[in-house]
């Protein structure tokens, strides 16, 4: 990773009739496409904008529903957008801009006739955008503190019908431009803001003990585990407080950019299959792991004892994390569906080829069961 960009993005802080402003401020007839659900755009009373967008540019929307998108998702944007714009807006989850990331890596692709899902699997797979110098520029407005995806260079597609977890990385997915508006972020329900902002925290803590971490990166990382760990209990208990809700969404953006230098490790490359065969949420997914991770990565890296000592006055981090998902998921396996007998599948499908790896401690299968046996 010698060749990445340490933050190249323009992050700004900014508010909705500031967000409204910028979407509305582009030259007039340049060509725009927007990604958000109609259903979000709604929630978010950005309906206005929009009509005023489509009347100002040469204007299409993605307007669907794509979460967890996949290669067929990538396909059908392509086909509907038509003609490469200059610009993609994405405003969402980190479902929406990694669908604009998906996008914008492989629009010329597909564009050019390659629409067959199996073939644009492959290309996936093969990296075939890999020198893609004509990626369109992103502009990611994200409506969640957690994902990261407005300050990484990948995206997650999901290839459902073989079962795969596909990632599209290139530095050329930097967003041109992060809008972080904390008001979007507070008309998410309870569950997915706990959700996101547990995803952030084990971006943070993977980050710090990721192979590729560093000094600074590590300090990042536990400024943005030092926020969520304050202000997370808070939020659940006062959701529409605005200055809570604006220092999850900067602990977001710490652990963001944490990550988004040393890429994640072992609990997001069990997380995958969970979120595959069984639909747990990713942000539940990945933490259900942490602390069991966190243990076994000790004996690589010590420093871990002073990221988990910010829980030391809760009586550890799983005991924080139990109680501040008290009442809203409980953090078992059971709890979302899964059984012992599902565990062996679960194992094998638990090896993601640059997170697994990238964990400072080589995990075996059969420390997978074990981690897997112990949150049944």
């Amino acid at each position: 990773m010698k060749d990445d960009l340490f933050c190249p993005i323009n992050i700004e802080f900014v508010t909705k009739n500031e967000l409204e402003e910028v979407l509305l401020s582009y030259n007039e007839g340049s060509s725009i496409s927007l990604i958000v659900s109609k259903d979000m755009s709604k929630w978010l009373k950005l309906t206005n904008v929009i009509d005023g967008m489509a009347s100002r540019y040469d204007f299409t929307w993605l307007d669907e529903n794509y979460a967890n998108p996949t290669h067929i998702d990538v396909i059908n944007g392509v086909k509907k957008i038509g003609t490469k714009p200059e610009k993609l807006i994405c405003i969402g989850g980190g479902s929406a801009i990694d669908l604009g990331k998906g996008i914008s890596a492989l629009f010329d692709y597909i564009s050019s006739g390659n629409d067959v899902p199996d073939d644009v699997s492959e290309y996936i797979q093969a990296r075939g955008y890999a020198d893609n110098a004509n990626t369109i520029p992103i502009i990611a407005i994200p409506t969640t503190a957690g994902t990261g995806s407005e300050v990484t260079k990948w995206a997650t597609i999901w290839d459902t019908v073989s079962g795969k977890k596909l990632s599209v990385d290139m530095n050329a997915l930097y967003p041109a431009q992060s809008l972080v508006c904390t008001e979007l972020t507070m008309t998410a329900p309870k569950k997915l803001m706990v959700s996101t902002a547990l995803d952030a925290m084990s971006h943070a803590m993977e980050s710090f003990w990721a192979k590729q971490t560093n000094p600074l990166i590590q300090d990042i990382a536990m400024m943005a585990v030092s926020k969520i760990h304050k202000y997370l209990p808070l939020a659940v208990q006062k959701p529409d407080d605005y200055y809570i809700r604006s220092q999850l969404c900067r602990a977001s953006i710490l652990a963001g950019v944490a990550f988004s230098n040393t890429r994640t490790t072992a609990s997001h490359s069990i997380s995958y299959p969970m979120t595959m065969m069984f639909g747990v949420d990713h942000g539940f997914a990945v933490i259900l792991t942490i602390a069991q991770i966190a243990k076994i990565n000790m004996s690589a890296l010590p420093e871990i004892a002073e990221l988990l000592a910010i829980f030391e006055s809760d009586g550890g981090l799983q005991e924080w994390l139990d109680k501040v998902t008290d009442d809203i998921q409980t953090l078992r396996l059971s709890a979302f569906g899964i059984e012992d007998d599902d565990i062996d599948k679960l194992v094998e499908a638990s090896f993601t080829a640059g997170r697994m790896n990238n964990n400072p401690v080589d995990i075996s299968k059969e420390q997978v069961r074990q981690i897997l046996s112990n949150i049944l």
